[in-house]
Order: structure tokens, then C-alpha cells, then sequence
């Protein structure tokens, strides 16, 4: 069982105005009960709208040990665009394949730089729901894999979305495996978590398939990756939720 305090630095990549799903509930109620000195969770959200819709979130709930950053995770340190649509502001995109979103600039910046810049040296959980932008992020974090062992990664897994930023779905996932990563999938609509052992079917299982419509539910999958023992103990949380 986790101790207050396990989950004493969190970092949250697409925080949009701060609502908690199911699956994320044992990080926010970490956060909420920490007493410690500086921040705790780190929320990231490059949207300027859903940034301030997020900070009213955190005033609301006097969640003062939340840093908030008005950035986008990615690869590096750069301006970029930002893709927006009035129908969902929670679907801000780095990439357009219709040209018909709205374009705005945005800075980006990678996550090893930002955690370092916030004096943030040790991180139990990142997750990642950027719209297909988790390929770019993962770039960015190498140093943050290599100093943290029990990291968790709570990812949205996208294939199209990841091919629309010009990289590689597979390569997304044979990087984590690499570092020693192994792949849980949240079922929301049972609320089951199902093992992951062959990469190339979850691949296929959900490939060429829009954030839309009727293929929306099946065009992604929801990941918890662990790689050790301890970390293991977040998902026999999240399990009796």
C-alpha cells in the first residue's frame, strides 16, 4: 500500500482545466494530503485558455503545492505551434492534418529541463495525455528515466496522433521497453487492467484510427508503465479503486 508521501513529485503533461478521472485519483489524493515544502505536482498545459481555467481549479481547491506551467512538454526547448479547435478546448494539438484549426504559437519545452529548472530532481509519476505529442515527450525526459528507477508513467497511447508529429508508434514503445518499462492498459469501461506483453498488437489493435466519432474509444489506449518492484504497488491501488 502507498504511504503518504510515496508520491511526493508528480508531474502532469495536458493538466487542460484540472479535472481527475477515475485512474488518476491515488496521485491527486497524494497531492492533496502532502504537507511537504514545494510542489508536489507539476502541471503542464500549453493552452493559454485552459491554463487559466486551471489555475482557477488549483485556487478553488487551495491546492498551493501544485506548480502550474503555461508550456507544452516536447523535445526541446523552442517555440512551436499549437493547433486549436472551439468544439473541445481539451483537444489542442501540435499538429493539423484537416487545416482547419486555429494556429497559435506556444513555447515548448523538454521535461528534463523543466523539472531541473524547478529544482525537481526526484519524480514518482508522470502522465501524459497530450494528443499525440507523447512521442515528443518522451524524448525529452531521458535524463528523467535514467535518474528515476520507480518511476511510473501514466500515457495515452495514440498511434495516428504520434504519426502526425513524424514519429514512430512502435518507436514510442520500444523506448520505454528499452529502459526497462512493462505496459499495463486501463480498461475504463470495465475498470480492469489488463497486462500488455505484445506491443505490435496493441499497435495494430488501435492503428490509423481518428480522435473522432465512432473510432474515438478504440483509437487509443491508456498505459501505466512500471519497471520496478516498488512501483508496482501504485497499481494494487488503482485496482481496488
Amino acid at each position: 500500500e502507498l504511504r503518504n508521501g510515496d508520491l511526493s513529485n508528480i508531474l502532469r503533461a495536458g493538466g487542460y482545466r484540472g479535472g481527475y478521472r477515475w485512474e488518476h485519483w491515488v496521485v491527486y489524493r497524494n497531492c492533496c494530503r502532502a504537507r511537504r515544502q514545494g510542489p508536489q505536482l507539476v502541471e503542464i498545459e500549453p493552452h493559454t485558455e485552459s491554463y487559466w481555467g486551471l489555475q482557477k481549479t488549483l485556487q478553488r481547491n487551495a491546492l498551493s503545492q501544485v506548480k502550474s506551467c503555461n508550456v507544452a512538454a516536447g523535445d526541446r526547448r523552442r517555440s512551436g505551434a499549437l493547433f486549436v479547435t472551439d468544439e473541445t478546448k481539451a483537444d489542442s494539438r501540435i499538429s493539423d492534418d484537416t487545416g482547419r484549426r486555429a494556429k497559435v504559437l506556444t513555447d515548448m519545452i523538454d521535461l528534463d529541463h523543466l523539472l531541473g529548472e524547478n529544482g525537481i530532481h526526484q519524480v514518482n509519476l508522470i502522465k501524459m495525455h497530450i494528443q499525440g505529442a507523447e512521442g515528443l515527450a518522451l524524448k525529452g525526459m531521458s535524463q528523467t528515466l535514467a535518474d528515476n528507477p520507480d518511476l511510473v508513467i501514466f500515457t495515452e497511447f495514440w498511434p495516428w496522433g504520434i504519426r502526425q508529429t513524424g514519429l514512430s508508434p512502435a518507436d514510442f514503445l520500444h523506448v520505454l521497453r528499452h529502459a526497462g518499462f512493462t505496459f499495463n492498459a486501463i480498461e475504463e469501461d470495465t475498470r480492469r487492467i489488463v497486462a500488455v506483453d505484445d506491443i505490435e498488437q496493441l499497435i495494430a489493435r488501435h492503428d490509423n484510427l481518428q480522435y473522432t466519432g465512432v473510432d474515438f474509444r478504440r483509437s487509443h489506449a491508456n498505459l501505466i508503465c512500471m519497471r520496478s518492484p516498488r512501483s508496482r504497488s501504485l497499481l494494487l491501488e488503482v485496482r481496488d479503486l
